[in-house]
């Protein structure tokens, strides 16, 4: 059960570790778990997927199929982190990528580096070069763009998906191929597989979703204006169409890369003109929607203050504007204090994550030199606390040239283990912030203890900044969570219990910073207006499953 997942966890023991297992597992951790969308749309997919690469002797050769911008290259790389941690890879197999748009009407170049060259092969080449296969043993040759090469070279691709074999060049034994191509109708230039070729590929087919999309959104911070815009116009989240000006298009990939430019043009105070979205959004008359639709976001913004929504301090006037305002502008309002809040949920939920951290690097560090005190509580306390994570009581006999020693070798280890997950494609954008933050404090600490014109012991000076820390942490989730209530209190107060109170209540869940921080630190409104809903128990029963996977 997850209790007791949860048990063995604390105590640095896996559930996996307590029985033994075949070498090659379908049900282990993998980077398949950090998907949005692994218990739900994706879930056939992934089955798919590991079962391609579970199949004997050597795995099965796989297409991935799907629209520019869909995930294909990170499902690939999945695939490869799940042959390996499952065991059915060697550790020391490499994941080769080679984009086959790049070599599209060169056979001989695409020759050469697959499977390099001797020297005086060809003008230019001075030396011997091995290729990529060559490099790496039993690895997965992930081929991309693969129905973008020519047709003088498609035939040589086909026989070569088919039999390993490029002209008189044959692939290693224990090889896999994955490809990815994009379908016929969203790239003129690509090609379609013969049924003889797609007899001996596992097709995968991933397909835009919205609703995963939008959970993907709010965890990397895409612009509150795009959010509020395609929760309107989800039509236009992914299209592709002819008009008599040609094929127009709009992509996820599309969507994000204006977020960021956005983001950059407003920090530069640049204005975000119609020319600009039309560089990321080429349908025409999507992104003249979108202009119109970011001119009145940023008139909302300018127009409700809602700094002083969440501080439950609006004027009169603003609530009037709300009540009558359409549906468009209510969204779009919803869209502005979402906002606001899920980055102050994102920050409350990251400095837990940092201090849980430090915590237990000190207790790590305590339990080594053997100084006296009580024993430090495990991390979960904290939560049970109420946002109190408690820090350490007394400590014994301790020296500043200690601590920093052994706070310095900690940090290495954090480092070391940073770069691992960087290296296994596992160091998303949230972690990696998490290991820089809790670096730095660790640093702070550092100088702390070596700072000889502090009055106390190394020990007392680290334990009052840590206490600081936490005082400083606990009056920003008290703020966050009054924040949180003012929110409904508005929606409340001016809409009633209407689509738009389901419409917040729905963003709320789909943000896993704010469902991570209402469980940690509670929300009486959220829960009291999900009692109509049932939104929140749909999450904890997913949240079960999960945890009864070992997957928290």
């Amino acid at each position: 059960g997850s209790d007791s997942s949860r048990t063995l966890r604390k105590e640095g023991i896996k559930p996996s570790e307590q029985r033994s297992a075949p070498r090659f597992r379908l049900h282990v951790l993998s980077a398949f778990d950090t998907l949005i969308g692994t218990k739900h749309s994706l879930a056939p997919l992934i089955k798919q997927a590991k079962a391609a690469m579970l199949y004997p002797p050597a795995g099965l050769h796989t297409l991935i199929t799907g629209t520019t911008g869909t995930g294909k290259s990170q499902f690939a790389r999945c695939m490869y982190d799940f042959a390996l941690k499952s065991g059915v890879r060697p550790r020391h197999a490499a994941f080769v990528t080679l984009n086959c748009a790049n070599y599209a009407d060169n056979p001989q170049l695409l020759l050469s580096q697959l499977f390099g060259y001797v020297r005086g092969a060809y003008t230019g080449a001075e030396r011997d070069q091995p290729g990529l296969v060559e490099r790496a043993h039993e690895g997965i040759l992930f081929l991309d763009e693969i129905n973008c090469v020519s047709e003088t070279l498609a035939p040589a691709m086909l026989l070569f998906l088919q039999y390993k074999t490029f002209g008189n060049r044959r692939l290693p034994e224990g090889w896999v191929i994955v490809t990815a191509g994009n379908p016929p109708q969203y790239n003129k230039s690509v090609k379609e597989f013969d049924v003889a070729t797609l007899d001996r590929l596992k097709c995968i087919t991933v397909e835009e979703d919205f609703g995963i999309w939008k959970t993907y959104a709010y965890r990397n911070g895409i612009h509150a204006a795009v959010i509020a815009f395609l929760e309107i116009n989800s039509e236009w989240f992914y299209s592709i169409r002819t008009t008599v000006d040609g094929t127009q298009y709009v992509t996820a990939r599309g969507w994000e890369d204006l977020s960021r430019a956005i983001s950059v043009y407003e920090k530069k105070n640049f204005r975000v003109d119609r020319k600009l979205v039309g560089q990321y959004i080429t349908d025409t008359e999507v992104a003249g929607k979108f202009g119109i639709y970011y001119d009145l976001f940023r008139k909302y913004q300018a127009a409700y203050q809602v700094e002083d929504i969440l501080r439950g301090t609006e004027e009169t006037a603003l609530a009037e504007r709300a009540v009558s305002a359409g549906f468009d502008e209510r969204v779009s309002l919803l869209g502005l204090i979402l906002e606001k809040l899920n980055l102050r949920f994102a920050q409350a939920v990251s400095r837990e994550a940092v201090l849980e951290r430090v915590v237990r690097v000190l207790r790590q560090i305590k339990k080594q030199t053997g100084t006296g005190g009580k024993a430090v509580p495990a991390a979960g306390t904290a939560k049970k606390a109420g946002t109190k994570i408690v820090g350490f009581e007394t400590a014994g006999a301790d020296t500043g040239a200690m601590w920093y020693q052994m706070l310095e070798k900690q940090c290495e280890e954090i480092r070391t283990e940073r770069s691992r997950k960087e290296a296994a494609n596992s160091l998303g954008a949230k972690l990696k912030t998490e290991y820089r933050d809790t670096l730095a404090l660790l640093e702070k600490y550092m100088k702390e203890c070596t700072d000889e014109k502090k009055p106390g012991k190394p020990f007392q000076r680290i334990k009052k900044a840590f206490d600081t820390n936490v005082k400083a942490h606990q009056k920003q989730v008290q703020e966050t969570k009054q924040f949180l209530e003012n929110s409904f209190a508005f929606v409340e107060h001016n809409w009633g219990r209407s689509q738009e109170m389901v419409l917040f209540m729905t963003e709320l869940t789909a943000n896993e910073d704010s469902m991570r921080f209402i469980e940690m630190w509670g929300c009486d409104s959220y829960f009291r207006y999900n009692q109509e809903l049932l939104i929140y128990d749909v999450h904890r029963e997913l949240q079960r499953e999960i945890a009864d996977l070992g997957l928290e």
